[in-house]
């Protein structure tokens, strides 16, 4: 997808740069260090300002956007694991890049936002392994197609 590759121009963040780290947390601080060096705010916390008592729920939000020309921002949820940020930093980068805000994990019903929220998914899932990335490493490891361990009939060899 053309629209990952150039999120990654701007934000100066190459795959290679991506798998050259050790893990997760430390891909999400690259990552958000790349953002804000572009201009983008990136917030985070997994409770409602200083009140320990109200949590914020990963069932209810995982992160949401705000699209501003000053001020885009991005908040993510801390209650979510690493990974699952990771993802939903870039589906909110996604949706700055559309210029809307939006908020990840509620249920939306309205046609048009839903569209939005499989273009970002989208988006991320390509941001994060890119198709040639995960082909080059299908082929050079399978011989014989599979699935679960079992060979796939009639399916070509890679």
């Amino acid at each position: 997808m053309d629209v990952s590759r150039a999120m990654r121009e701007v934000l100066s963040f190459s795959f290679e740069e991506q798998l050259s780290l050790p893990n997760w947390e430390e891909a999400l601080q690259e990552l958000t260090r790349h953002l804000e060096d572009a201009g983008v705010l990136v917030m985070s916390n997994s409770k409602v300002e200083n009140n320990s008592t109200r949590k914020l729920l990963v069932q209810e939000f995982r992160g949401f956007a705000l699209s501003d020309p000053l001020a885009p921002l991005i908040f993510l949820n801390t209650a979510d694991s690493k990974a699952a940020r990771m993802f939903i930093l870039v589906h909110e980068l996604a949706h700055l890049w559309l210029g809307d805000s939006g908020i990840s994990d509620v249920g939306i019903s309205q046609d048009g936002m839903h569209n939005h929220e499989v273009w970002c998914n989208a988006v991320a899932a390509e941001f994060l392994l890119p198709r040639d990335a995960l082909e080059s490493v299908y082929k050079k490891r399978r011989k014989t197609p599979t699935l679960y361990g079992l060979e796939i009939k009639g399916a070509k060899k890679a």
